[in-house]
């Protein structure tokens, strides 16, 4: 007898709802990529090989195994079980359904217990003393397990989901093609955040200086692993009978921290590694999951080696890549500009206007030396001492020591930095850009950088710059040649990046390119103005054009009624009639006036704007003489086409 073909992945067929939200989403898109046939339900699908049905009946009723979760909404699962139970199953099917661990119940942290753990003086020292701190938060309680599970209390906040997972588990019993698994899960976390994402966004937009946190201690997960549990089900289903596993898993990480551990981890990639009480206004079920003790032991992939998992070394220690993770969901990931150009270019105003715009740091690395000299530290001794070897001789060595260690701090990390003028040829831009080290990996950081702007002019336009601006124009003679010099032939610093396929821009030193660099850059990193800002700007302007209409309409009505009367009167009839045609003159104006001023503007002031701009930069002796000639050339360019 032949043996039966093993399953691909893609002979399993899987539903998943809300494919759209947090958990639909990491679950959908996992198997995808492990290449199962999914099929979603929701508005959209987050990976090209879902399809979309148009009801949860349909998903349901059409696959093998669908999954649910019911953490905050339970209307899903409500529907969900109701179809099962009233449609005819013709085939074995499977149900997975997350819910919240707080049915379980746990002990949510007494005040009087709190007043323990707030700031201390260790927390705002260094991130030594809060590493060992980590130890005041003791011991989680003892775990819940498997054989408390008939026991549990749920807090009141959960009570429907305790309900639906009774149903869940009774309707598994009464129908036989019915397999129900129901996975408990506390903090779910990565992939963007869900839960953490207000606390991540107040430290990444420094609106908050430390990470909200207690002592609780928690059963956390992160939630692409959810994908795995549902895979696992799919290739390794348990066994039926009477000694298999009852329907009922825990999904939990080993270890189960406090949230303050976890607080500090994520503190010291986005801020300074401080926490503070946790008083932020958050859902309250959100609030119970963060600051219920419920720690756990995990009672599925509990078998799963640690590097098949992902993050599989837990929260803590994968604190750097779930912030990346963060950045990346919210399209924050850093910007990391180069600003280079002949000496008298104007690269160092130029990056200045950029740092400003996209809000991350300026990096000079000349002045980083001149303040590391200054450093009373180990680092400003190492400083010290390798200028004094080389005979007070600052040598690129040295220049790239200091400007790796600034590009390694975290405002770098998080928002990019942006580097002007001395990574001016290949040798200075292979020792700056192709090593280094960071404080912690992240897989955004490299110190290559994202943008080169290269800004471009004639010698003989730099040296009247230099005229006007430098003491000591032979030494910018001397640096413009070597500039020259060694940006000729092959082995560049523009074909340095080119081969390494970075975006670049070349600009005219000279011209109003402000514009055209934001435009390269493209728009800035960061969530942009808050909905409720946009909602309320949008109220207010809805509020403002109500009270104009209503004023228009009312001075028209006391209009009309002041003309009725007159008319009624026989008294004024001349007037009325002249202010009417003075009404109609005046709106006759008002439009020809704005069709001049459209035309003024769009064939006229460019070109006598650009004739002034042009004045200005050359200053020409006789500058009416010289604004008329640009104008005239204008003219024939227009007229010509040349």
């Amino acid at each position: 007898m032949e043996e039966e073909e093993e399953r691909q992945p893609s002979d399993y067929k899987v539903f998943v709802d809300n494919c759209d939200q947090y958990i639909g989403s990491a679950v959908s898109r996992f198997l995808a990529k492990k290449g199962f046939t999914v099929f979603g339900y929701g508005k959209s699908a987050p990976h090209k090989a879902i399809q979309l049905v148009s009801s949860r009946k349909e998903g349901i009723l059409s696959t093998e195994l669908s999954v649910f979760e019911m953490i905050e909404d339970t209307s899903a699962v409500t529907e969900a079980l109701e179809i099962v139970n009233s449609n005819p199953l013709h085939r074995k099917i499977s149900m997975v359904i997350f819910s919240p661990l707080l049915t379980w119940g746990g002990r949510v942290i007494p005040k009087e217990e709190e007043e323990d753990q707030k700031e201390s003086p260790q927390d705002n020292e260094n991130e030594e003393g809060n590493e060992e701190e980590d130890e005041d938060d003791g011991e989680p309680d003892q775990p819940i397990t498997e054989e408390e599970y008939l026991n549990r209390v749920p807090h009141e906040i959960v009570k429907e989901q305790y309900r639906l997972e009774s149903r869940a588990l009774q309707l598994n019993e009464e129908l036989e093609r019915l397999r129900v698994f129901i996975f408990g899960v506390g903090l779910l976390y990565g992939l963007g955040e869900n839960m953490l994402f207000p606390f991540f966004r107040a430290l990444w937009e420094k609106k908050a200086d430390c990470f909200p946190a207690c002592k609780s201690h928690i059963s956390c997960m992160h939630v692409e692993n959810l994908g795995l549990v549902v895979k696992q089900l799919l290739e390794q289903p348990p066994e039926d009978g009477e000694d298999a596993h009852p329907p009922y898993y825990i999904l939990s990480e080993a270890g189960c921290p406090s949230l303050r551990a976890i607080g500090r981890a994520f503190s010291k990639v986005l801020s300074d590694g401080k926490t503070c009480e946790l008083t932020d206004p958050i859902p309250e079920l959100h609030k119970l999951i963060l600051t219920t003790e419920l720690a756990s032991e995990s009672t599925f992939l509990q078998d799963v080696e640690a590097e098949d998992l992902h993050c599989g070394e837990g929260i803590i220690e994968s604190a750097a890549k779930v912030v990346d993770e963060f950045r990346a969901k919210n399209h924050l990931e850093p910007l990391k500009v180069l600003v280079i150009g002949p000496p008298a270019s104007g690269y160092t105003e130029v990056a200045q206007r950029i740092s400003e715009k996209i809000g991350a740091p300026f990096v000079d690395p000349i002045q980083l030396v001149e303040e590391a000299k200054k450093e009373t530290s180990e680092f400003g001794d190492e400083i010290r001492t390798m200028i004094e070897e080389n005979e007070n001789v600052v040598t690129d060595e040295i220049i790239c020591k200091v400007a790796h260690k600034r590009m390694a701090q975290r405002d770098c990390r998080n928002y990019g930095w942006v580097i002007s003028g001395y990574s001016d040829n290949l040798d200075r831009a292979a020792a700056i850009f192709d090593v280094g080290e960071e404080e912690q990996p992240s897989p955004h950081f490299e110190h290559i950088p994202t943008h080169v702007i290269v800004l471009e002019a004639k010698d003989d336009e730099l040296e009247k710059k230099a005229a006007l601006t430098s003491d000591d124009t032979e030494a910018f003679k001397k640096a413009l040649k070597r500039y020259r010099y060694k940006n000729n032939g092959e082995n560049n610093i523009f074909s340095f990046f080119d081969d390494r396929a970075i975006p670049s821009l070349i600009c005219d030193a000279f011209e109003s390119i402000d514009g055209m660099i934001f435009d390269f850059l493209g728009p800035k990193r960061d969530f942009g103005r808050p909905p409720e800002e946009i909602e309320a700007e949008r109220l207010e302007a809805e509020r403002i054009e109500k009270e104009k209409a209503e004023k228009a309409e009312k001075q028209r009505v006391e209009q009309l009624s002041e003309e009725k009367n007159k008319w009624d009167q026989g008294d004024g009839i001349h007037d009325v009639c002249v202010n009417r045609l003075e009404a109609v003159d005046e709106e006759f104006l008002a439009e020809k006036a704005k069709v001049l001023e459209n035309y003024l503007e769009k064939e006229v002031l460019k070109h006598v704007v650009e004739g002034l701009v042009e004045v200005g930069k050359n200053m020409p002796k006789d500058p009416i003489d010289a604004l008329a000639a640009f104008l005239f050339a204008q003219h024939r360019k227009l007229k010509h086409g040349h």
